[in-house]
């Protein structure tokens, strides 16, 4: 796990000319990862302010709360800023 997909990255490194926001071929094949900072993620289900956001099925995360069983911290992401809407919670990575 290396970081989030990231929508409108403020850094592209290697961006093969592909615009952010793009839906191309291309730019599905090389998404821009963000590595560090507030980011809008994805999510399967709800989440709560505080939760950790940890990755989930099909490629988007779901949030646990502090000290779940069997949660190993290789698979933390970060931690929900606010609670999710309309399938998206923005995470402090």
């Amino acid at each position: 796990l290396a970081g989030v997909i990231s929508t409108n990255p403020a850094v592209q490194m290697n961006d093969m000319g592909i615009a952010p926001g793009s839906t191309s071929t291309k730019a599905k094949m090389n998404p821009f990862i963000a590595l560090k900072g507030r980011i809008p993620c994805l999510v399967s289900q709800p989440v709560k302010k505080g939760q950790w956001v940890i990755p989930d099925v099909d490629g988007k995360a779901k949030g646990v709360d502090y000290g779940t069983p069997g949660v190993n911290s290789f698979e933390i992401i970060g931690i929900a800023i606010h609670d999710s809407e309309n399938g998206e919670v923005e995470v402090k990575v």
